[in-house]
């Protein structure tokens, strides 16, 4: 080839392509010249280095009661998986929308909300009391937790592990144990939010090391979410100094935290049964953080009472005319029973029933509140066992009759003391 160059004068073209190997080239003579592979003559390319991971940016989202709220990106690396998308199809408030038509949002807006509302409060702790020493992993632990702490949800919201499960594990042995120390008849969605976070990190190879994130943070992330009852000693995820961080999503004290403070508001907006912020804001930029029985807690001023019941109030107001509407507990009997016919015939992803699915987030991944349709559906299959066509029959009898409101007629109500 070195003699094909001296005689010819190979064009640049040409001698680009006599590197990709043993190749045949015309020379400006005419006469034609067999290149050697090239790699006998320059030394070879290095290996390119693998790219880092681009990290994603913030973003933001108009939404109807915070108006537009800022998402980092850590968090987008959750919201963009099918398994968060899920939430889109789980109504926030599940068969409200029977009785109050508009009450049709879902819990994916909820939780981007809480997660907004976390950081918020985050920051307004960091401004004011720069002493609790609270760093940019923790503000992105508390908003990652806000925003996952829905996602264990089952259909139509708290009927499925409020009910439908409860029932499911009274009549059989279907929910087997959850491997946690106790049985299934326990199992929250809390737990199922714990499991769904590391179901999806796994499967859609989610890292969060390049935000600064390890493996603690996402065990305090889990904590934020459900937080143990002593602190003090079994909180693995941050230290004493940090306990107040656990009462932003998740107060156990006093129940004044970030998911109410959205749901309130956002439930109140879309059954019509209020609008305003509830003072969310003023109550959050006048809490401090103080040491109370040895252990750092988020505390609010005297001048707040009034605010502060205000909020109780609409938490009243809204279980009373909306979340134990009677017809709403009605249409909640009847889709008890729908599934509970159905249980035992609609296999979802493997999952031999629909109560198992707790137990297979995968599975899990694909329960939302299309189940009803799905049941209809299969109970016109034909190559059905007997018992199977009938459960399912009765079952897709129960759904006609709670789209066409035929519903179990209420016979009365009673007011239960809380010892009662």
């Amino acid at each position: 080839s070195m003699a094909a160059r001296r005689k010819g004068f190979l064009s640049p073209i040409a001698e680009e392509k006599a590197q990709d190997g043993d190749a045949k080239v015309h020379t400006s003579s005419g006469s034609r010249a067999r290149l050697a592979p090239s790699n006998m003559f320059t030394p070879p390319r290095p290996k390119r280095l693998r790219k880092s991971k681009k990290l994603r940016s913030a973003r933001t989202v108009r939404d109807p009661i915070h108006n537009q709220i800022d998402i980092p990106g850590v968090c987008w690396e959750i919201i963009d998986t099918p398994e968060f998308q899920r939430l889109r199809h789980l109504k926030q408030t599940g068969m409200v929308f029977r009785v109050y038509p508009s009450a049709v949002h879902s819990r994916f807006e909820h939780s981007l909300g809480v997660c907004y509302l976390a950081g918020k409060w985050v920051d307004h702790f960091r401004e004011v009391q720069p002493d609790l020493e609270i760093t940019e992993k923790d503000k992105y632990c508390v908003m990652l937790a806000g925003l996952c702490h829905d996602w264990g949800h089952g259909p139509y919201s708290h009927v499925f592990d409020g009910e439908f499960i409860p029932s499911v594990k009274a009549r059989s042995n279907d929910v087997k144990d959850d491997g946690g120390g106790g049985d299934a008849h326990g199992w929250t969605h809390e737990q199922a939010s714990q499991n769904m976070i590391d179901f999806a990190l796994e499967k859609n190879q989610i890292s969060l090391v390049e935000y600064g994130l390890d493996a603690k943070d996402i065990v305090f992330i889990k904590e934020l979410i459900d937080p143990p009852k002593n602190l003090r000693r079994h909180a693995r995820g941050r230290g004493a100094s940090k306990s107040f961080l656990y009462e932003i999503v998740s107060n156990k004290i006093c129940g004044l935290d970030v998911d109410k403070f959205d749901y309130f508001q956002r439930d109140r907006f879309f059954t019509g049964m209020g609008t305003g912020d509830l003072s969310i804001n003023y109550i959050i930029k006048q809490s401090r953080v103080k040491v109370v029985d040895g252990m750092r807690q988020i505390c609010f001023p005297e001048k707040c009472v009034r605010q502060i019941l205000e909020i109780y109030r609409a938490r009243f107001n809204l279980h009373h005319s909306v979340y134990q509407h009677r017809v709403v507990k009605s249409l909640e009997l009847m889709l008890v029973d729908a599934l509970l016919l159905a249980n035992d015939h609609t296999p979802i992803k493997g999952c031999s029933t629909i109560a198992s699915c707790i137990e297979n987030m995968e599975a899990y991944a694909w329960l939302n509140d299309s189940i009803l349709d799905l049941i209809v559906h299969r109970s016109y299959n034909p190559s059905l066992s007997a018992q199977a066509v009938k459960d399912l029959t009765k079952a897709r009898k129960i759904i006609e009759q709670m789209r066409s409101r035929r519903l179990y007629k209420c016979v009365g109500a009673l007011n239960l003391d809380q010892e009662d």
